[in-house]
């Protein structure tokens, strides 16, 4: 009888690498070993991960062993704590040197303004979100314009994926933007859910983004984005709450995804150029 569970045991092990492997095998042949971005290889990275095929040669940082706290509670001792073990565990994943999968589980993070900063020694690094993360309320505490919630920052070779969510709790501040003020009048634009600056050859996918402060994404000075598989969405009343917002990047891509927002599902401004916008589903929302 033991005998047959070990056989049955690697039996399965193995059905599941060689499953692995027809799905991303690309990705030894195609740039990945020379360090080199390769998009089909990272979107098939991304899209295996989300369906549950993992690789095994990856080295996995899961904040949990960081020491991340997860509850729904805005406790002071668990906000810090997930700081710290978030920005750790990011490092540590981002100067591995082989393969890294940064991973934040199932549950529920309350976390404030966070920066995860490159460069990375392995491309693409990846980060898998299955939570929730939830943004504090007490918008005393982000540091003000260029510096949002979740910012990733001077990164060549990225992927952000997994059934993961970005929840802003934005209803907490929406009242305090004068909605007769532009964006330019300080104090006005509320912090973004997720900022890419200087973030080069990125994957983002299948993630959701509620009730962002202010923009859900935000992309400036970045090249060769791709935002696939998306959900994002606030209330038809939410102030300036755009669902991407792109400026001074280049080769933006943003494809089969459903945007619901108080403002534009995509805006384009200044320095934005060879952006593609496909089978996007917008409404609420001031359109493209």
């Amino acid at each position: 009888m033991a005998i047959a569970k070990r056989a049955c045991t690697s039996i399965a092990a193995i059905s599941l690498l060689l499953c692995y492997s027809a799905v991303v095998s690309c990705e030894v042949t195609t740039g990945e070993a020379t360090g080199e971005f390769n998009v089909s290889a990272a979107n098939a990275r991304a899209n295996a991960i989300n369906r549950g095929i993992l690789d095994p040669t990856a080295k996995v940082f899961n904040v949990l062993q960081f020491g991340a706290k997860p509850g729904d509670k805005e406790d002071r001792h668990n906000i810090d704590s997930n700081h710290m073990a978030f920005v750790k565990a990011f490092e540590a994943a981002c100067h591995h040197e082989g393969k890294a999968r940064l991973v934040i589980p199932r549950g529920t993070f309350v976390l404030g303004p966070v920066t995860f900063m490159g460069p990375c020694n392995n491309t693409p690094l990846i980060v898998q979100i299955q939570g929730t993360i939830k943004a504090i309320t007490d918008i005393s505490e982000f540091p003000g314009q260029g510096e949002e919630w979740v910012n990733f920052q001077n990164i060549n070779g990225l992927v952000v994926t997994g059934s993961g969510t970005f929840d802003g709790q934005g209803a907490s501040c929406w009242k305090y933007r004068d909605t007769k003020n532009d964006n330019n009048v300080p104090g006005q634009r509320l912090p973004a859910n997720i900022q890419f600056v200087e973030v080069s050859n990125a994957i983002v996918r299948g993630i959701t983004s509620v009730n962002s402060k202010g923009f859900h994404y935000f992309i400036t000075g970045c090249k060769n984005i791709r935002l696939y598989h998306l959900n994002i969405i606030a209330p038809d009343e939410s102030p300036n709450t755009d669902g991407i917002h792109i400026s001074q990047s280049d080769v933006v891509k943003i494809a089969k995804s459903y945007i619901g927002t108080g403002d534009d599902c995509v805006g384009m401004i200044r320095g934005s150029s060879n952006v593609s916008v496909k089978k996007v589903t917008c409404g609420p929302g001031h359109g493209i």
